[in-house]
């Protein structure tokens, strides 16, 4: 029941550890055009899956949160996602390559937390 964007938002949003995200973060995980998320977040808001306000430290802003809908649906969709790559890549990949690729993406998550983490 949610659309592709509707799951890259909620999954996004379920991912970080204080549950919430500036505007500003969010467009850029997603890479998305500012007014796509800006339209994006009115339609899941109006459906109580996210919920916005102004951002205390910064006016400009908006902070994006999950509901308890929009984290339950968050959590389903990361579920069915994750099926769906499971099962793709072992019908095509060996025990020995779906091995290789794991080490290769640790190693990427790792570069990219470290990027991360010298950015904040």
């Amino acid at each position: 029941g949610l659309s592709e964007a509707d799951a890259a938002v909620l999954i996004a949003l379920l991912d970080t550890p204080e549950a919430q995200l500036h505007t500003f973060e969010l467009r850029c995980g997603l890479a998305w055009e500012k007014s796509r998320l800006s339209h994006q977040l009115r339609r899941m808001e109006a459906r109580g899956l996210i919920e916005r306000s102004v951002c205390p430290d910064d006016a400009r802003s908006l902070l994006i949160w999950l509901t308890a809908e929009g984290n339950a649906r968050a959590l389903a969709a990361r579920e069915v996602l994750g099926c769906a790559i499971r099962q793709s890549l072992d019908d095509v990949l060996t025990g020995e390559q779906l091995a290789l690729l794991g080490v290769m993406t640790d190693v990427i998550v790792q570069h990219l937390e470290r990027a991360h983490a010298t950015t904040d």
